[in-house]
């Protein structure tokens, strides 16, 4: 099934799913005076699916690179209150160490100690020592004063500071903390892959349950791709962005082309395999679990905006952008494509979710058709199902309303059993079964399977076959699903059959009998209105091949048509408009 990403406002999108993977986010220390960085966003990583959007949201998903070059870079980005900036605290500074505050004097350009470490999630999370570097140091921390050389938005007093992360050539989960002159510190996580990676991350002996720490029931999968080329750039009318220098600008309104145009280049999957498009793409395969981007549907403005995100055990994505940049006059964002990485760099992200099932899985990823690029990484899945994931069925008329509980004999039912996820959107390619109970023939079921289209949807026809008062249960399941209670509906055949309109014209009017057989004619003319418009009701015997006819007017001995059979062809003679109301079948 798939669902797709409209245009859409980008402060409220990302600020629906704000708490999503709220959780990955690395605490920040307290704040030991009044903060100079802007809360919330003051701090940002990219490229990102949901970065932080400056005093809308802290970031949302983490920034995912490659772990060594070509295209290993992250842009981390400050934002201050311009008064800090212009008028920044007085007192302490950094040392040359920038791990150290020390006296100092007015520092009118706002310093801002940038450190980089990794979360070692086998002691607990602790942050430990890593081998990426600030691009502008090539060590692990940087001091940089706003529209220094290390600041790539190069504008006194904007309030902007960005510089560049380099990946250390490792599969790691980094934590990146900026820190101002009155220790004021925020925090940002930055994913680098090596090769194939799962954040929560590896631990002995396979993996880390994900619960505890991490949001429990899903794990964001990387996968880095051996075949990359530099991305190119795509014309108007959709200008897609090919450097997180591009990227930034367009996110934040910043000024980072106009002073560093190639910063950050994207080196994206296949990029240089021209004519073979597949290898712009990473399949992505689980054993246990889906593949699926519906946990960030939980949130109403993203269903509505609706995903264009496969989902399953085994999916294909594509190194692209989501952050793009049409031509005006159109909107200034437009989201498309599903890397959570948001960008073609050479790193491809996805969530590998928990359904009904439980334990390890093993998660799959390959470069398109490329031999030699296949990879795996392992999660462990406990717990209940992920919100997002877990179906729902239910059971309508063909109208998608509700079904009746009194049915008439040998009508025909259609039933409607709708799957949908949490998010109230629909999945396809799901296979529902129907029974009956009691098995007792009272009830015909003309098919007992079906597969959902894709509007989520499987389709059944009942047909009521016992005596009036016979009651019986639908149940329909979804196959796959054992956890997930079936849909179920109780119909009773109805003592009094329920009836349908038909109008008549002046004449004589074809209709087919659908009263029970035997009934007497007498009750069909009664169902004429108004009664006075009957003429007479006419039926050819075959057997005889004579006309059998009635009219309320004629003498009893001459009505020769004394009753009629369901399914009968009859005639019905009138002087006027009028209709007849028979039995629904």
């Amino acid at each position: 099934m798939r669902i797709s990403i409209r245009k859409l406002g980008v402060l409220g999108l990302i600020g629906a799913v704000l708490l999503v993977f709220g959780m990955l986010r690395p605490g920040a220390p307290s704040q030991t005076s009044e903060a100079a960085f802007i809360s919330p966003g003051g701090i940002q990583a990219l490229p990102s699916f949901f970065p932080a959007i400056v005093g809308v949201t802290n970031q949302v998903v983490p920034a995912m690179i490659p772990a060594s070059p070509p295209g290993n870079q992250a842009m981390i980005t400050v934002v201050a209150e311009p008064i800090a900036v212009v008028f920044p605290d007085t007192g302490a500074i950094f040392n040359s160490n920038c791990d150290v505050m020390a006296a100092g004097t007015w520092d009118f350009l706002g310093s801002v100690c940038f450190k980089v470490q990794k979360q070692d999630i086998a002691a607990g999370g602790a942050l430990v020592p890593t081998a990426a570097t600030f691009d502008a140091s090539g060590s692990d921390r940087l001091l940089c004063d706003e529209s220094a050389f290390c600041d790539l938005d190069a504008i006194i007093g904007d309030g902007y500071m960005s510089v560049l992360l380099n990946g250390g050539g490792k599969d790691e989960l980094l934590t990146v903390t900026a820190t101002d002159e009155s220790g004021n510190t925020r925090a940002v996580p930055v994913i680098t892959v090596q090769t194939m990676f799962a954040v929560p991350p590896i631990v002995e002996p396979d993996t880390t349950p994900l619960a505890g720490g991490f949001p429990p029931g899903f794990s964001i999968i990387g996968y880095r791709c051996s075949d990359v080329g530099k991305s190119v750039f795509t014309p108007a009318p959709l200008w897609i962005p090919t450097s997180l220098a591009a990227m930034a600008d367009i996110i934040n309104g910043t000024t980072i082309m106009a002073f560093a145009p190639n910063a950050g280049p994207f080196f994206g999957c296949g990029q240089d395999t021209a004519g073979n498009p597949t290898d712009d793409l990473v399949q992505y395969q689980t054993d246990v679990g889906q593949m699926s981007m519906q946990p960030l549907l939980i949130f109403p403005s993203l269903a509505v905006a609706g995903f264009d995100c496969p989902q399953g055990k085994s999916v294909s994505i594509n190194d692209g952008s989501i952050w793009n940049w049409p031509a005006p006059p159109g909107p200034p964002f437009q989201m498309q494509n599903c890397d959570m990485d948001a960008a073609p760099n050479g790193t491809v992200g996805y969530l590998a979710v928990r359904t009904a099932d439980v334990g390890q899985a093993t998660v799959t990823g390959q470069q398109g058709s490329m031999a030699g690029t296949t990879r795996q990484t392992y999660v462990n899945f406990i717990g209940e199902p992920t919100a997002g994931i877990v179906p729902t069925i239910n059971l309508f008329d063909e109208n998608l309303e509700a079904l009746p509980a009194l049915v008439s004999p040998l009508s025909q039912i259609n039933v409607t059993a709708v799957v949908l996820n949490q998010s109230l959107n629909p999945m396809a390619g799901k296979t529902v079964s129907c029974t009956i109970d009691p098995v007792s023939g009272h009830f015909a079921l003309l098919s007992d399977r079906d597969t959902t289209d894709t509007l989520g949807m499987a389709k059944f026809v009942l047909v009521p076959t016992g005596f009036p008062g016979i009651e019986v249960t639908l149940s329909c399941k979804l196959e796959g699903y054992p956890d997930i209670p079936p849909a179920t509906h109780t119909f009773t055949i109805s003592l009094t059959p329920e009836l349908e309109t038909v109008d008549l014209v002046e004449g004589c009017n074809p209709i087919a009998a659908t009263w029970a057989d035997g009934t007497a004619i007498a009750a069909v003319a009664g169902a004429v209105d108004p009664p006075e418009a009957l003429d007479a009701i006419w039926k050819f015997d075959a057997a005889s091949a004579t006309w059998q006819g009635y009219s309320p007017t004629a003498p009893a001995d001459v009505n020769d048509l004394v009753s009629v059979d369901r399914l009968d062809a009859i005639f019905i003679c009138v002087n006027a408009a009028a209709t007849v109301a028979r039995p629904v079948i």
